[in-house]
């Protein structure tokens, strides 16, 4: 079989099915019209069989197009030379299909060899159809390679639809892959600043706990607690910078960066952009890593820029519960319209979120709810390196 056996390029053996049913179709058809036809005896046979060779190949016609158009050109040239051809309505559509499958399927000097052949068969076919005038070879010539033409060329733009989707569908993957790549780098940077920041203090407690055990022993507890408490979060920050670590500038070095305390700047942030927007929490009863309030302030400040700029003057909620196990932040705006100057694109805002809370562990939900209106709902786990 080799070069002629080639796969088509997204060819599936899952299409062989609706094939097999076509190609049973035809076939079935074929051998019936022949039969009405009266072509009996040693000819019958022989027409049969190579009818056959037209029709039933079509099964395979996607995992093999241009063997099978091989094998059909070959039984359609064999019955013009060796017999007195026949027209059946089975063997056209079988054609049709063929000529359709070499364009949808076939591509380099494949497509045009099968192509060249296949025409070259059609011809000799209609020109061997007996009691025929000129004039009647001519305008059946002329149909059939209108018919042919036609055929050939939807498949080739059947073609090209594919591809463009393909090729779009593979551009959003990596647009979605890059931005995701650029989130994981941006958390890196500011985890190494919440890390930086823990090991400085750590520095000076110890600092601080080293005079004190000279002069007061018991006063040194204090710090060292300081000391083994923060080492604890920095480790746990570090662990998480290790598997998000990308090469990146550090323009953003130096700045503090928003924990817990900042939400409520954010929101009347958003309130003075003229968007009502509400803030619950509960008291947390413990004290959180930096990464973490971080992550919960960068959620939060990135759903509500989307409600701003797609739902703008919507009323909007955004809750932050302490659970046992897991801080809970819930972001729901209602319907509203978007704001003149919001980028209608896509967006990577969705992705960023859900890298920061897979760093964490956690969960994220954001959809649409039935009314109309979007919901972001996070759950970011707490453990030993939260102070628990």
């Amino acid at each position: 079989m080799h070069g002629w056996s080639r796969r088509a390029d997204a060819a599936s053996w899952t299409s062989v099915w609706p094939d097999l049913a076509l190609a049973a179709a035809l076939t079935a058809g074929g051998q019936v019209e022949l039969h009405f036809a009266h072509t009996s005896g040693w000819h019958g046979l022989v027409h049969g069989m190579l009818l056959f060779a037209q029709t039933a190949p079509i099964a395979l016609r996607r995992p093999y197009p241009t063997t099978v158009a091989g094998v059909c050109a070959v039984a359609l040239a064999v019955e013009a030379l060796a017999t007195t051809p026949t027209n059946t309505t089975s063997g056209l559509f079988a054609g049709l299909v063929e000529i359709y499958t070499i364009g949808r399927w076939v591509a380099g000097w494949r497509l045009v060899a099968i192509s060249v052949v296949s025409a070259a068969a059609l011809a000799l076919h209609i020109v061997r159809l007996p009691d025929q005038a000129m004039s009647d070879r001519l305008d059946n010539l002329a149909f059939a390679g209108i018919l042919s033409a036609a055929a050939w060329l939807v498949g080739r733009t059947m073609r090209r639809r594919a591809m463009d989707r393909q090729r779009a569908a593979a551009e959003a993957q990596a647009q979605r892959e890059a931005a995701a790549a650029e989130e994981r780098s941006r958390i890196a940077r500011e985890l190494h600043d919440v890390v930086a920041h823990g090991m400085g203090v750590m520095v000076v407690q110890a600092a601080a706990a080293e005079q004190m055990l000279k002069s007061d022993p018991a006063a040194a507890q204090e710090p060292l607690s300081t000391v083994r408490r923060t080492g604890q979060e920095a480790l746990a920050e570090m662990r998480r910078l290790l598997g998000l670590l990308r090469t990146g500038d550090a323009a953003d070095a130096g700045e503090p960066q928003p924990g817990l305390d900042r939400l409520p700047a954010l929101v009347e942030q958003l309130r003075g952009a003229g968007m009502p927007v509400t803030l619950t929490t509960t008291v947390v009863p413990v004290p959180l890593p930096g990464g973490l309030q971080l992550c919960v302030y960068r959620i939060a400040q990135e759903a509500l820029t989307n409600c701003l700029k797609h739902a703008s003057g919507a009323p909007t909620e955004m809750t932050l519960a302490y659970e046992p196990d897991a801080l809970h932040l819930r972001i729901r705006n209602s319907p509203g319209s978007p704001a003149p100057e919001a980028d209608t694109g896509a967006g990577h805002g969705l992705f960023g979120m859900s890298e920061r809370v897979r760093v964490y562990g956690g969960t994220l939900a954001a959809q649409r709810e039935a009314d109309g209106g979007f919901l972001v709902d996070a759950r970011l786990p707490l453990d030993s390196s939260s102070g628990r």
